[in-house]
């Protein structure tokens, strides 16, 4: 069994980003990245047909992560009964949240899709996995002691995920002192785990953990950051993997 710990590559203030891609025409949106998702029933009266589609839906996103309100839902080839049975489950889902400027879970909008299609002779529902959104990442200095970084990140991997095998986003801020390159406040800013799971005990060993972690970064001193107090956001990947 391996413990994974991913940081992102940059380590100044981070939000999410809109992607080129648009998924409704003229509809402007990001891809939304998923945590749980609750797959819906394929229509009898459209898989008896053997007919497929595809369903694009604009979301509106609580900072909690859970379906706020649906913007827009189009299918195609147009099939209502499509459209209805993935608005029935949307409410079930969960979402990876954005981040703004100050390192803080906010409101979002962005687009799923889900397919229907005919395999070998079978009724298929796949929610496609789309690029999530990119994180744009400000100008500003990375961590100089990268080695050491992640030594203390993997150090303080947390054990109730070890044992059980759970993954997840955490979002890490730390106020840092442009003097010393140290942090001088930290505090895990939004834990998102793997499918979904909602549990304050699991969130609070993973928030803990990544703030542990963050404490053993130093940044470069820069004559333009001496004696003033910036900003710094790190997105911090924990996986188990079990070797074969």
């Amino acid at each position: 069994m391996r413990l994974i710990v991913l940081v992102s590559s940059c380590w100044t203030v981070m939000v999410a980003a809109q992607q080129n891609a648009n998924p409704l025409g003229s509809v402007e949106s990001n891809w939304l990245a998923h945590r749980l998702v609750v797959v819906p029933e394929y229509p009898k009266s459209v898989a008896t047909k053997q007919l497929a589609g595809q369903v694009d839906a604009v979301l509106r996103v609580t900072k909690e992560g859970r379906l706020a309100g649906i913007k827009s839902i189009k299918s195609e080839p147009a099939m209502p009964e499509l459209e209805a049975a993935v608005r029935e489950v949307l409410p079930q889902w969960m979402f990876r949240r954005e981040l703004d400027e100050n390192c803080e879970p906010r409101e979002s909008e962005g687009a799923v899709r889900v397919h229907f299609e005919q395999k070998d002779g079978r009724a298929v529902v796949n929610v496609a996995r789309m690029p999530e959104a990119q994180w744009v990442q400000y100008k500003g200095p990375a961590a100089s002691n990268r080695a050491e970084m992640l030594k203390g990140f993997r150090s303080t991997f947390p054990r109730v995920g070890r044992s059980a095998i759970v993954a997840g986003n955490v979002a890490v801020a730390a106020d840092v002192d442009g003097s010393t390159g140290k942090p001088v406040k930290i505090w895990a800013a939004a834990v998102d785990l793997d499918w979904g799971l909602i549990s304050s005990r699991l969130d609070i060993h993973y928030g803990s953990a990544a703030e542990e972690g963050m404490a053993h970064v130093i940044y470069p001193i820069l004559p333009e950051q001496a004696g003033k107090v910036w900003r710094s956001c790190m997105v911090v990947r924990y996986e188990v993997r079990r070797d074969d």
